[in-house]
C-alpha cells in the first residue's frame, strides 16, 4: 500500500456519545488513515510514516546554540562552507532543531514539514545546470534534506527542492543551480528518527531528457514496443484517479486504427515501480484518459486500456510512483482483443441456470450506463469500468447472492437492474464493490420467472481480467434484517456470525459511525438486548474475534428510529470494537454487528458488561506523547478532556498542557502563539458533550515548550468550582501542516465513556458558548476517529465530595482566635500538636449521589481512639478548641473510632455497617440530593500533656458536605 499524506474529511462530524447536526465541512482531521475517501485501498489501517519506536522526552526546551559543528553548521546563520562534489561529512547525531526551514510546503511527507536534528552547508555552484545531492550509501538514518538559494538562513517557502525518501529512507534531491551562485543546504532527519553521521556527494545529474516536458514529446506511431528512459528526468503531473507520475517522460503517439489500445510495461521494466496514463494531445495536460500505477498483478509496473481514434494523437505519460526515482525500460502499445458482445448492455450474455459463470473484462470498455446509480457509491465513485452485461432469469422467488469472492483477483463491482435492457438510471436494486477484500458480493430479493440485468466490471482505475463468479439462493442468517433482531439477555458472551450476512440500508449513514471517512457497517446483523440494570454499559469485541468489527447501539428494539447512542470501529488498539452507552434497566437496546466497510464477515463473540470505573483524579496521560493532531487545512482546534463524577464538587486551580509531540518534533505550532484554556460545565452530568455543554471560564495563554511533551501550568484565578461532570479544553489557532495536539496513545482505557475529545473550525475562531451547532467541527469523541489514548491535559483539581474549611494554619482569614499557643499547622490543616508538626488534616472521599462517601483523617496520635463530630453549623470565625480551633457548630454528634494505621482513621471504618448519610442517628439523615449541608472535624489526644496546658487534645481542620 502505497499511502503517504492521507486526511480524513470529515464531511459529517456528528460522533461521540450523542446524535450530532449534520454539518458540511472541508476541515479534516489528520490521522492514520484505514480507507480515504475517493481512494480505494486495502482495509489496512497504518498508513502514516514511523521510523524508530519513540522514546520518553522530558526535554528542555530546543535553543540554538550556534555551536559549529565540523560536519555541518548547527546554526543557520553560519553554514559550514563546501565546495565540489565531495563526497563530504555530515552529522547530526548531536545537532538541535532550529526554527528555520520547519513549515516548508515542498517538504511536506507523510504529514509533515518538520526536518529534524538539522545542519547547515554552503555550497556554490561550479556550472550551470542540474544537480544531484545524495545521501544514498553514505548513511542509514532517515534523513531529511532542503536546498535553497543564498549563504544564510533562508525565508520561509523559498525552498528550491526538498526530499524525504529515495533509496529506502534515505535521501536524494535534484535541483537547478547557477555557475558562481550560493545553495544553503538544510541536512536533517525525517521528525522522531535519530540523527546520523556518514557523508554526501554533489554530482551533476545526467542531462534531462528531450521529452521531459510535454512540449518536447518524443513522436511515436503505431503499435510496438518503445525505449523509455526517465534518468535526469523531473517533474510530477497528477493524473486525477491514478497515483502521480514522478519524473516523467512524454511520448506523442498516433493510433494507427480505432479501437481499443493497450498500454503496459509489464515485463517491460524490470519491476520498477512505474506509473502510465493516456492523455489528449493538448500541453499542459488535461483531463487524463486513462491511468495506472499497479496493473500487473503484484508487481509495480503498470497497464491500462482506452479507446482510441485512427490518426489522433494521444500523449503517453510514463514516470514513477512518487519519490521512487527513474528507470530504464520499454512500454509497450498493443491493440486490445475486440471486446464481447456483452460489452453492451443492448447486448447482454443470457446466463444459464446454473453457475459458475466465467467473466473477461481484460479488453471491456466502460459504457455510459449504470455510472451514477447511488447505490454505487464506494469510496467516493459510482462509476462501474471495463463492464460487461449479462441476463439472468430467477429460478424461484427467493434471495439470491451474486458473488466473486474466492473465484478472481481482479477488483470487480457488480450492480443488478431489473428487466432486460441497458438499465434507467437510478433503478439498481442492488450494488456492491467489496465483499471480501477486493471482490464483491450482492443480495437481492427477485421474482420466479422474472429476469434482471447484471452489470460486471471493476472499481475505477482497476484492470480488468477473468474469473468466475456465482449466483445462489441466499439464506440469510439470524438478525440479518433490522426488524427481526435476535433477542439477547445477560452479559454474555453472545456469538455473532457475519459471514453470510448482508449490508442493510438501516445505520448505515449515522455521523457517529464516521470511522477513516466512511460511515458505513458491512455484513450487519442485528441484536435487541434488555438492560438488567441501569448505568454505563460496554458491548465488546476486544480479545473475542479475529476480524475487523464494527458496532452501534441504538435505544429501543428494532430498526433504529433516531441517531446511534454509541459507535465505534477500532477499540483498545485492535481492529475489535467497544461501544460504551448509558442504560436504563429494564429498556431495550438494538446492537448493530458488522465490519468495517470492504472487511470480510466472519464469526465470533462480543459481551454487555458494566463499564469500569472513570480513572481518578484529573491526569490521565503519562507524560510522554506518541502522536498530535491538527487540521489539515488548519483553523482553529481545540482537544478536551471530561472530568469529574456526579455527586462531586471539584475545585479547579490550574490546567496544564503540552503543545505537539516530542515523538515528531518540529511540526507541533510557534512558542508563543495565543492559546485559550476553557472550562466547561456538563448541566446534564450525562458525560456527553453534545448536549448540556455550559460555558464557565476562558483562561488566556500562551503556546510553549513545543514538540518537548513539556507540561505548561496556568493557574485558575480565582479558583473555579464546579458541580459534578466537567470538561476542559485547549484551543488554538494553527496553520496547515502543524499538528499542536499533544495525544499519549500508550495510555489506554479500554471500556467505558469517552473522555477525549476533538473539536474544530476551519475559520480560525471557536465559539466556545456553543461548541456544536456553531461550530462545523462540533466536539466529538477521539475514539470515533480510530484513535486510542489521552491528550497530555491536567487540571489541578480537588475532586472531593466537599471541601475544607477552618485551618489552623495562621493563613485561613477566617479563623480569628487562631492556634491557641501559635501552633499553627500546615497549609489547610489543624494546628500542630505534639507529636506532628503539621497538625492533623480530615478530607473525604466518594460521591454523595452514590452514597459512598467516606471522612478521612491523618496526623492524628497513633495511640489511643480518634472522635468524629458533626455539627448543623459553620461558626465561620471558629473558637478555640483544645490545643486547636473548632468551626463546626450547632447540634454536635460524636461516633469515636479507633486509629487503624500510622496516625490514620475513617469513618465509616472498614467494619461499619453504617453510610455517613446516616451513621448519626435517625433525627440527623443527610439523604443524598437532599441539599442539607453537614460540616465535620475530628479531635484526638495530644501525646504530651504540658504541650500547650493546660489542655490535652487538639482538633483537625474542618469539612463541609452539601448532600
Amino acid at each position: 500500500m502505497k499511502l503517504s499524506n492521507l486526511a480524513l474529511s470529515l464531511a459529517a462530524i456528528a460522533v461521540g456519545t450523542a446524535a450530532q447536526a449534520q454539518v458540511t465541512s472541508s476541515v479534516p482531521v489528520q490521522q492514520l488513515p484505514k480507507a480515504q475517501t475517493g481512494v480505494k485501498q486495502a482495509p489496512v489501517k497504518v498508513a502514516v510514516k514511523q521510523t524508530a519506536p519513540p522514546v520518553q522526552h522530558h526535554l528542555q526546551p530546543i535553543v540554538q546554540t550556534g555551536t559549529s559543528f565540523l560536519n555541518g553548521s548547527d546554526n543557520c546563520a553560519t553554514p559550514d562552507v563546501i565546495a565540489g562534489p565531495g563526497p563530504h561529512t555530515v552529522d547530526t547525531s548531536a545537532a538541535t532543531t532550529g526554527a528555520e526551514g520547519q513549515a516548508e510546503g515542498l517538504c511536506l511527507f507523510f504529514g509533515t514539514m518538520g526536518v529534524t536534528n538539522d545542519v547547515w552547508f554552503t555550497w556554490n555552484a561550479p556550472s550551470t545546470g542540474s544537480f544531484t545531492l545524495s545521501l544514498c550509501g553514505g548513511v542509514t538514518s532517515d534523513s531529511k534534506v532542503a536546498v535553497y538559494a543564498g549563504t544564510t538562513c533562508p525565508t520561509a517557502g523559498t525552498a528550491l527542492a526538498c526530499n524525504d525518501d529515495f533509496c529506502g529512507l534515505v535521501t536524494q534531491l535534484n535541483f537547478s543551480a547557477t555557475a558562481g551562485s550560493d545553495y544553503v543546504i538544510q541536512m536533517g532527519n525525517y521528525p522522531g528518527a535519530l540523527g546520523y553521521f556518514g557523508s554526501f556527494t554533489i554530482t551533476g545529474a545526467a542531462a534531462a531528457p528531450a521529452n521531459d516536458d510535454c512540449t518536447g514529446a518524443t513522436p511515436i506511431a503505431g503499435y510496438g514496443t518503445f525505449a523509455v528512459s526517465t534518468i535526469g528526468a523531473t517533474g510530477t503531473t497528477a493524473t486525477g484517479i491514478c497515483a502521480q507520475a514522478n519524473n516523467d517522460v512524454w511520448f506523442a503517439w498516433t493510433a494507427p486504427n480505432t479501437e481499443n489500445v493497450i498500454v503496459t510495461t509489464c515485463a517491460l521494466a524490470a519491476g520498477f515501480d512505474t506509473v502510465l496514463a493516456a492523455w489528449p494531445n493538448a500541453c499542459p495536460p488535461a483531463g487524463a484518459l486513462a491511468c495506472n500505477d499497479d496493473g500487473c498483478g503484484g508487481v509495480g509496473e503498470s497497464k491500462f486500456t482506452f479507446a482510441a481514434t485512427a490518426g489522433t494523437v494521444y500523449l503517453i505519460q510514463a514516470g514513477a510512483w512518487a519519490a521512487a526515482g527513474t528507470w530504464t525500460g520499454s512500454m509497450d502499445l498493443s491493440a486490445a482483443p475486440p471486446p464481447a458482445p456483452e460489452d453492451s448492455c443492448a447486448t447482454p450474455l443470457a446466463l444459464g441456470a446454473v453457475g459458475p459463470y466465467p467473466f473477461d473484462t481484460s479488453a471491456a470498455t466502460t459504457g455510459l450506463e449504470g455510472q451514477a446509480e447511488a447505490l454505487c457509491l464506494f469510496f467516493g465513485s459510482t462509476t462501474i469500468d471495463n463492464d460487461v452485461w449479462y441476463t439472468w432469469t430467477a429460478p424461484s422467488t427467493n434471495n439470491f447472492r451474486l458473488s466473486s469472492c474466492l473465484q478472481t483477483g481482479v477488483d470487480t463491482k457488480v450492480a443488478i437492474y431489473s428487466g432486460t435492457g441497458c438499465p434507467t438510471a437510478g433503478t439498481a436494486l442492488a450494488c456492491n464493490d467489496d465483499d471480501c477484500n477486493f471482490q464483491s458480493g450482492v443480495v437481492w430479493s427477485a421474482t420466479g420467472g422474472t429476469t434482471y440485468t447484471i452489470q460486471f466490471g471493476t472499481f475505477p482505475g482497476a484492470v480488468g481480467g477473468t474469473g468466475t463468479f456465482d449466483i445462489t439462493v441466499f439464506t440469510p442468517p439470524p438478525g440479518d434484517d433490522c426488524a427481526t433482531p435476535v433477542a439477547l439477555v445477560g452479559a454474555g458472551p453472545h456469538a455473532f456470525d457475519t459471514t453470510t450476512a448482508t449490508t442493510g440500508t438501516q445505520g448505515q449513514a449515522e455521523p457517529r459511525c464516521n470511522a477513516y471517512g466512511l460511515t458505513g457497517i458491512d455484513h450487519d446483523v442485528w441484536f435487541c438486548w434488555t438492560a438488567p440494570s441501569t448505568g454505563q454499559w460496554d458491548v465488546s469485541t476486544v480479545g473475542l474475534t479475529g476480524i475487523d468489527t464494527k458496532f452501534a447501539v441504538y435505544d429501543g428494539c428494532g430498526c433504529p428510529a433516531a441517531g446511534a447512542l454509541g459507535c465505534n470501529d477500532d477499540a483498545c488498539g485492535t481492529l475489535q470494537s467497544l461501544v460504551s452507552f448509558f442504560a436504563t434497566g429494564g429498556n431495550t437496546y438494538t446492537i448493530q454487528c458488522g465490519v468495517f466497510p470492504g472487511a470480510a464477515g466472519g464469526a465470533g463473540l462480543f459481551s454487555i458488561a458494566p463499564a469500569p470505573p472513570l480513572p481518578p483524579g484529573c491526569a490521565y496521560d503519562d507524560g510522554t506523547t506518541e502522536n498530535s493532531i491538527g487540521l489539515t487545512n488548519g483553523g482553529a482546534l481545540a482537544w478536551i478532556h471530561r472530568f469529574g463524577q456526579i455527586g462531586q464538587s471539584t475545585t479547579i486551580s490550574s490546567i496544564s498542557t503540552a503543545y505537539g509531540t516530542a515523538a515528531f518534533p518540529g511540526v507541533g505550532g510557534t512558542n508563543g502563539t495565543p492559546s485559550d484554556l476553557v472550562i466547561w460545565d456538563d448541566s446534564d452530568d450525562d458525560g456527553d458533550p453534545s448536549t448540556g455543554l455550559v460555558h464557565v471560564a476562558t483562561i488566556a495563554s500562551t503556546i510553549q515548550n513545543v514538540d518537548t511533551d513539556i507540561l505548561n501550568s496556568t493557574a485558575v484565578v480565582p479558583a473555579v468550582t464546579v458541580n459534578g461532570v466537567f470538561f476542559v479544553g485547549v484551543a488554538v489557532t494553527h496553520i496547515p501542516g502543524n499538528y499542536p495536539s499533544p495525544l499519549d496513545q500508550s495510555t489506554v482505557l479500554c471500556g467505558g465513556a469517552p473522555l477525549s475529545f476533538i473539536a474544530g473550525d476551519a475559520s480560525g475562531v471557536l465559539d466556545y458558548t456553543n461548541m456544536n451547532a456553531a461550530n462545523p467541527l462540533p466536539v466529538a469523541s477521539l475514539g470515533s476517529q480510530g484513535f486510542d489514548g489521552f491528550w497530555l491535559l491536567r487540571v489541578g483539581c480537588n475532586l472531593e465530595p466537599g471541601a475544607g474549611f477552618c485551618a489552623g494554619d495562621g493563613i485561613d482569614p477566617n479563623v480569628t482566635p487562631g492556634c491557641p499557643c501559635t501552633n499553627f499547622g500546615g497549609p489547610g490543616r489543624g494546628c500542630r500538636s505534639s507529636f506532628n508538626a503539621n497538625g492533623a488534616f480530615i478530607t473525604a472521599t466518594g460521591a454523595t449521589a452514590l452514597d459512598n462517601v467516606v471522612l478521612q483523617v491523618d496526623g492524628v496520635n497513633p495511640s489511643g481512639n480518634v472522635i468524629f463530630m458533626r455539627g448543623n453549623l459553620n461558626n465561620v470565625s471558629g473558637v478555640t478548641f483544645g490545643d486547636g480551633v473548632r468551626c463546626v457548630d450547632g447540634t454536635l454528634i460524636r461516633r469515636t473510632k479507633p486509629i487503624f494505621a500510622a496516625g490514620q482513621a475513617s469513618f465509616p471504618s472498614p467494619t461499619d455497617t453504617v453510610l455517613l448519610s446516616n451513621g448519626w442517628g435517625a433525627a440527623n439523615l443527610t439523604p443524598p440530593g437532599s441539599g442539607i449541608t453537614a460540616h465535620y472535624m475530628a479531635y484526638y489526644r495530644n501525646a504530651a500533656a504540658l504541650f500547650c496546658p493546660p489542655e490535652t487534645f487538639n482538633g483537625t481542620n474542618a469539612y463541609v458536605i452539601t448532600w
